[in-house]
């Protein structure tokens, strides 16, 4: 898609419907980097205008001049706050209004943007083959550049070397959500769910349909990407369990839930009940390709 027609096309959505979340229809092949940069260029501070005319010749009050100068500094300061939460991708709701998002095919609702672009990065750079994707904790300074450039819409691509840091935000965009992801989730049916009958094939469906849109299409999203990593095994050694282990506590907070003492017992519920949603999505789209 012409890039201008895209800018075009955002421009009118955000026009006519400025309270609802950023949302792009587009398909599977999207280039979500380029996405994101025309929405921050849309959100893009104007520089503001000249003053100095019509300035009175006599020299004012000093103290009020200083009174006057630290208001407009503030109200400043806070439109900047303001632009910049316009453009943010981390840390806000999955309805948030500064989200941008694009609709895949294989999805009922939009996913965000920023995620797409990190597994784009992480595909080009041949990243799901690396040992230790998503369980070996990147450079905390490269992590904090990328998603400054990607709040900001001035991302546009990784060091060869920093490929576990696209691995790393993906998770850290789940870790920072105000609400994990399906916390909406009663503890005692991800403990029903890690008890049940391996042969048992109706639970995962039963569970899935307790977790509300767009929640139920990014996990959908997250699940069918980790199923792409695990097809890589023997070269990253991370299996369908492994992956449910390091990714688990980005989508539940059990500490918010339990006492100490009990945590070990439902975070294990919870890394199994993980693991049987990744088996389930891999059963269902067993032609799954990257």
């Amino acid at each position: 898609m012409d890039l201008r027609l895209l800018r075009h096309s955002m421009t009118r959505s955000f026009q006519t419907q400025p309270l609802r979340p950023k949302e792009v229809i587009l398909v599977d092949n999207v280039d979500a980097i380029s996405i994101l940069k025309a929405s921050a260029e849309k959100c893009a501070i104007k520089k503001a205008p000249s003053r100095m005319k019509g300035l009175k010749k006599s020299l004012p009050d000093p103290t009020k001049v200083y009174g006057k100068l630290l208001s407009r500094t503030n109200s400043q300061s806070g439109k900047l706050r303001a632009r910049q939460e316009e453009t943010k991708q981390f840390g806000v709701g999955t309805n948030g209004n500064s989200l941008v998002r694009v609709q895949l095919h294989r999805y009922a609702s939009p996913i965000p943007a920023v995620l797409v672009a990190l597994k784009q990065q992480l595909m080009d750079m041949n990243g799901l083959k690396m040992e230790g994707i998503f369980r070996i904790t990147p450079n905390a300074e490269k992590m904090k550049l990328y998603r400054d450039q990607l709040d900001k819409g001035q991302f546009i691509s990784c060091d060869a070397n920093d490929r576990m840091c696209m691995a790393g935000l993906i998770k850290e965009w789940f870790r920072s959500l105000p609400k994990p992801l399906i916390q909406d989730l009663e503890l005692n049916s991800i403990r029903s769910v890690a008890k049940a009958s391996a042969s048992d094939e109706t639970v995962i469906p039963q569970l899935l349909s307790q977790i509300q849109e767009p929640n139920n299409s990014i996990l959908s999203w997250f699940l069918d990407l980790l199923v792409m990593v695990a097809q890589y095994e023997k070269n990253n050694k991370m299996t369908l369990k492994n992956l449910a282990i390091v990714v688990a506590p980005n989508l539940y907070d059990i500490q918010g839930e339990l006492p100490p003492p009990l945590m070990m017992g439902a975070i294990d519920a919870l890394v199994e009940t993980v693991h049987r949603m990744l088996r389930y999505r891999n059963s269902i789209q067993p032609n799954l390709r990257v």
